[in-house]
């Protein structure tokens, strides 16, 4: 299991509308954010928001925070440097009745002990197998 230091950045936004929000998740994780997400939440005055919670390498901080602004609008973000746990991982390529498949492997202590196949790979599958993409989910080994 291996160690890291990172940030993560958050400011509260009742004033921004989804389509924004969406276009915002979508250009930092495009610009390299290890994650991104947004939580529903209430502000004063029981004014519906949300906040955006981005969590980037320790050296992106600033980087980060300019992105935000300028996508967003806010006027503050918050910055926590946290550290995280992280799997040792893999991408083993398995042959599926649906053709080639990725599938990323957590590993801990030398052992496999996750297993997931990448979500691009088969909604392709489903694709060209001209089936809904939960079947090629549920039949993969």
């Amino acid at each position: 299991m291996k160690s890291d230091s990172c940030a993560l950045l958050e400011t509260n936004l009742d004033d921004v509308p989804a389509e924004l929000l969406g276009n915002a998740q979508g250009v930092l994780m495009d610009a390299g954010a290890l994650d991104v997400w947004l939580t529903p939440i209430f502000m004063k005055k029981s004014r519906p928001a949300y906040m955006l919670s981005v969590l980037v390498k320790e050296e992106q901080i600033d980087e980060f925070a300019g992105r935000i602004f300028r996508e967003t609008g806010t006027l503050g973000i918050r910055v926590r440097r946290i550290e995280r746990r992280i799997l040792d991982r893999n991408i083993e390529t398995c042959e599926t009745e649906f053709g080639p498949v990725r599938f990323k492997n957590g590993i801990l202590d030398g052992m496999v002990i996750t297993r997931k196949p990448e979500f691009e790979d088969c909604k392709a599958a489903a694709g060209r197998a001209g089936i809904p993409l939960k079947e090629v989910l549920n039949r993969l080994p």
